[in-house]
């Protein structure tokens, strides 16, 4: 008997902060994403992760999926997850097809089309795409960000570079001492550190004298484990 094959579609607009309403709608769609995988995991089957009309990424939503995928695709061996491009119509107007252009390219150039069983590539020249670099670790090993911010320095000033330098090192130790301090409450029950996974991820961005660095955890969250914090200060 054939295993199940479910497809979820992601928004049209993968955003965090854009606005309140784009929040939500990316936080239920991650919601039902893990209920659909941890639903799907329990006989076996597959889950298509449906990009067809989506238009927009914004940087601080996609670290959030993309390590959210990425989660899921470690503790649900079971499930194959799929990625599916987004799709341009002919009927569309141009100025959507060009966005759906870019949400291929950026997906490609992450390595999500890859991972994720999509064998079509979209490769970019486009700067808002190909300076964005992506990076994951689940310790608090800074010669392994070496490389990446010798890289980002040299676009920086001195001073500048030891405030990233030392704020990098600060979070990054934030998210691997005390973010997988207890049982994230999203419905999966699943204890990240008693599997040893305490994982983060860094995206970055070089535009001319302009860096940007996101670094994202999936730990428990800060009003839960704030006062756990204090108590052990």
């Amino acid at each position: 008997m054939p295993k199940a094959v479910s497809v979820i579609s992601v928004p049209s607009a993968v955003e965090l902060f854009s606005n309140n309403i784009g929040r939500d709608i990316l936080i239920d769609f991650l919601t039902a994403l893990r209920e659909k995988v941890e639903e799907v995991g329990q006989s076996g089957g597959t889950v298509v992760i449906d990009f067809g009309n989506t238009i927009r990424l914004e940087s601080r939503g996609m670290i959030l999926l993309y390590a959210e995928l990425h989660r899921l695709r470690h503790y649900f061996s079971t499930v194959r997850l799929l990625i599916k491009e987004a799709r341009q119509s002919p009927s569309e107007v141009k100025g959507v097809s060009h966005h759906k252009m870019i949400v291929n390219e950026v997906l490609d150039h992450l390595g999500l089309l890859r991972q994720f069983g999509c064998s079509k590539r979209f490769p970019s020249s486009r700067t808002n795409v190909v300076n964005w670099q992506h990076f994951h670790l689940d310790t608090v090993d800074m010669e392994s960000v070496l490389p990446i911010l010798q890289k980002l320095e040299t676009h920086i000033t001195q001073q500048s570079s030891s405030s990233l330098e030392s704020g990098l090192a600060e979070t990054v130790d934030n998210a691997v001492g005390h973010a997988y301090s207890s049982i994230r409450q999203d419905g999966l029950n699943i204890d990240d550190a008693a599997h040893g996974n305490r994982t983060w991820h860094l995206f970055t961005h070089i535009r001319e004298s302009t860096v940007s660095v996101l670094l994202a955890d999936l730990g428990v969250g800060i009003p839960p484990q704030y006062p756990t914090v204090l108590e052990g200060a």
